[in-house]
């Protein structure tokens, strides 16, 4: 050793004595130094990011699903994610404990001098957790190479335990791709971030034991309230806490001044803490627009369902495999319940059961309860073995997108009208929505005075102004897709009334509304609400797209008033109706105010209605959401806030709005005579600094100065004529 240290030294030394010439530095000229650091700006322009969310994988639990959760990071790959975050949920805090309580009973049993201490056994079994860990969780990689994405894991002192933080540090040392991180609240800077708006995302995960909870955002919010009480660095833009197995969506805005996004869990929910309803994965897209898209992905139904999946191996005989059968649909099974639905003798069964359960080997193994009498498939067996087949990315979904908006208030000083006008057709160019729903205040009424309104306006003018604000981004989308479709169409089929109408088919968004409570202030004096609004809308949705069609040279089809009409549909509250989607739709506009717990509206319609879909407003506050039901399958439900920047009725009261549009996309697929929602994906569009409030005095006084134009113009055409 001391002959190999001399050597090194003895080499540093020459290479010390070694002369090299100085490097002279290159001198650019000052344009060509800008023009390479533009390009390194543009090397690090982000067009988006895309951030994979897991939570409650819960490994040691009842509820653990290896091939579930490998389901849930495959997702994540094909999303093409660019990290993944573990927020809480690694191991389940009790199953653990068990675990380690079941080893040193073990070691109990051994002679004294060979049995290891309490201790040494608990570091052995959170070795093995680890390291079992380390091989089950999969590595996702980027798309058409070998890169491993970064996985982030945090953990939960009240559901993986003391132990957790450990096991955690433990597999980031077995695992090069995976990070751990100790604190309840990480922030996770994003660089480059794809918009100044979103520079980080912090990632919660609760401390201490919650209490039930009927609402989905009761505990969520005591985790964020806990966040914002630290005050002790500024607050990330974004949201994201974990361990609570719920799925909503609070966009930030007038009422929250963050995005707050609830992550639903990734294991079979064994037992209810708080609020736990969804299974699945959840994907964060941030835009360089400033845009921000929650997708989750759906995998209550799988987890339902994944008796279903049970592989009997051939190798059985057949009338094993007839009992086998049984177990795919019950979790349990005695011999009078096979003897009910099989009609095959009591000792027959008997004799073939107790022959299942010596073939150890085959698969799926059947044991045996003495207690209970009851036959049943390990649950070890059911944890490690059960698969979970997804339709996507191998075949794709039924696509369908919506925006809506609500409170329109149309004529109201605080509305942003141009945004209607303006900006709503380019939303649904961009993002190929072809479904637009109206969820009710379509104009502002005159129950809270006159104030507000600008002129004062009337009923009729209010709703023929709405029903103009409503028309107008219907028909700037339609033009601008009719002409697509007619770019590549044989110039012959212009004459073909079938063919043209089929091509309006294509090109046109149908349109669901529901009158508001404003609305219905025109009942107190017998007349329907939006009555004039409806014949406003037909008339100028048909001379509008009859005029489209003149100027494309095609022929006028007899049905085009009845398609626009059958597709322009008014609906009665709570009531669920099939839409041209594939799925049921509710429209609502409840007249109540809103609440302090964010989803209780929300969850109190989804109890109300029977619907798939469900979309309401009123509140002008927004939020999205999902709860899934064992019959009903997957529902998601979208709160609508307002166009409306502002009202004196809520200034007064303390209260902001949450301002723009809601956008839903929802990914089904054929189950049966009905459509499932596998996918959904939330987002909500509209930035209310681009806008604001009429002052009606000034508006007159504009008014004044305008007329006075065109008197002065028309003396001086008299005076030109004499």
């Amino acid at each position: 050793m001391k002959k190999k240290r001399k050597h090194e030294k003895r080499k540093h030394v020459k290479l010390k004595n070694v002369r090299q010439k100085p490097q002279q530095p290159e001198v650019k000229k000052p344009e060509e130094n800008q023009k390479m650091s533009e390009v390194v700006c543009q090397k690090r322009q982000c067009e988006e990011v895309r951030a994979g969310f897991f939570s409650r994988i819960d490994y040691c639990g009842h509820g653990y699903r290896r091939r579930l959760m490998e389901r849930g990071f495959k997702l994540a790959e094909a999303e093409q994610t660019h990290f993944n975050v573990l927020v809480g949920g690694l191991v389940h805090n009790a199953g653990l404990k068990e675990r380690i309580e079941e080893e040193i009973a073990k070691e109990k049993g051994k002679p004294k001098d060979e049995r290891a201490s309490r201790e040494e056994v608990k570091n052995r079994v959170l070795g093995e957790v680890a390291a079992e860990l380390a091989e089950q969780i999969p590595v996702v990689k980027a798309t058409g190479t070998e890169k491993k994405i970064r996985l982030y894991v945090m953990t939960s002192l009240a559901y993986d335990g003391a132990y957790g933080a450990e096991i955690a540090e433990k597999l980031a040392l077995l695992r090069p791709d995976v990070r751990h991180w100790a604190k309840w609240s990480e922030h996770l800077p994003l660089k480059p971030p794809p918009n100044e708006k979103f520079k980080e995302i912090a990632c919660l995960v609760p401390t201490k034991q919650t209490f039930r909870s009927k609402y989905d955002s009761t505990a969520v919010d005591r985790a964020v309230e806990d966040y914002l009480n630290l005050a002790n660095k500024p607050y990330a833009p974004v949201v994201v806490v974990g361990c609570y197995d719920v799925s909503f969506y609070k966009p930030a805005g007038g009422e929250s001044s963050l995005h707050i996004i609830a992550l639903p869990g990734l294991s079979r929910t064994e037992e209810n803490r708080a609020s736990e309803n969804q299974i699945g994965i959840t994907v964060l897209r941030l835009t360089k627009d400033g845009n921000l898209f929650v997708r989750c992905h759906n995998l209550n139904y799988l987890v339902v369902h994944e008796r279903e999946s049970i592989n009997i191996s051939p190798k059985y005989s057949a009338s094993a495999q007839q009992i086998l059968e049984q177990f795919k649909y019950h979790s349990w099974r005695t011999v009078g319940l096979l003897n009910e639905n099989l009609r095959v003798t009591r000792d027959e069964l008997k004799k073939n059961l107790d022959k299942i359960v010596k073939q150890t080997r085959l698969h799926p193994p059947l044991r045996y309860d003495s207690s209970s009498h009851r036959y049943y498939i390990s649950r070890q067996w059911i944890q490690q073995n059960l698969t979970y087949p997804y339709p996507w990315p191998n075949q794709s979904f039924i696509d369908e997108r919506f925006i809506s908006f609500g409170c329109l208030h149309a004529l109201c000083c605080h509305t942003a009208h141009e945004f209607m006008l303006n900006d709503l057709h380019q939303f649904m160019l961009e993002y190929k929505v072809r479904h637009l729903v109206g969820a009710g205040d379509f104009i502002e009424g005159s129950k809270h005075g006159h104030k507000e309104l600008i002129f004062g306006a009337d009923y009729v003018a209010q709703e023929r102004f709405a029903a103009w604000l409503t028309a107008t981004p219907m028909l700037k989308a339609f033009k601008t897709r009719f002409v697509e479709t007619l770019s590549g169409a044989d110039q012959k089929l212009f004459t073909n009334e079938t063919a043209v109408l089929d091509f309006v088919k294509a090109a046109y968004s149908d349109f669901w509304y529901i009158p508001g409570n404003h609305d219905e202030w025109t009942e107190a004096v017998s007349v329907a609400a939006l009555t004039t609004f409806r014949y406003e809308l037909l008339m100028l949705l048909r001379t509008g797209i009859t005029n489209i069609l003149r100027n494309a040279g095609c022929v006028i089809p007899m049905l085009l008033e009845e398609f626009i009409e059958n597709n322009t549909v008014k609906m009665v509250p709570l009531d669920a109706a099939m839409h041209p989607a594939g799925v049921t739709v509710s429209l609502n506009h409840l007249h109540m105010a809103r609440a302090q717990t964010k989803t209780l509206r929300s969850q109190a319609l989804l109890g109300a209605t029977s619907a798939d879909v469900n979309i309401h407003a009123n509140f002008h506050t927004a939020l999205a959401m999902a709860r899934f039901d064992p019959e009903m399958g997957q529902r998601v439900i979208q709160q609508i806030g307002t166009l409306k920047l502002r009202s004196g009725f809520e200034d007064r009261k303390g209260k902001r709005v949450d301002f723009g549009v809601g956008y839903l996309r929802l990914g089904l697929q054929q189950r049966g005579d009905k459509k499932s929602i596998l996918m959904h994906e939330f987002a909500f569009f509209g930035d209310p600094s681009k806008y604001s409030s009429l002052d009606n005095e000034a508006f007159i006084e504009d008014f004044k100065k305008g007329m006075e134009e065109i008197v002065a113009k028309k003396e001086t055409k008299k005076l030109e004529k004499k």
